[in-house]
């Protein structure tokens, strides 16, 4: 049971990680203008 919970443990922290990035890249780019995007962009694709 105890290692039942720590892998669920393990799961939930990953899931709510790229949860609350998701979130935040998602604010970002509904409140940054295109420029700040398009550079954002950029420096993903270099």
């Amino acid at each position: 049971m105890k290692n039942y919970t720590t892998t669920t443990e393990q799961q939930f922290s990953v899931a709510g990680i790229f949860k609350v990035l998701g979130n935040a890249l998602k604010n970002l780019f509904e409140s940054g203008s295109n420029k700040d995007f398009k550079r954002l962009k950029d420096f993903i694709s270099s």
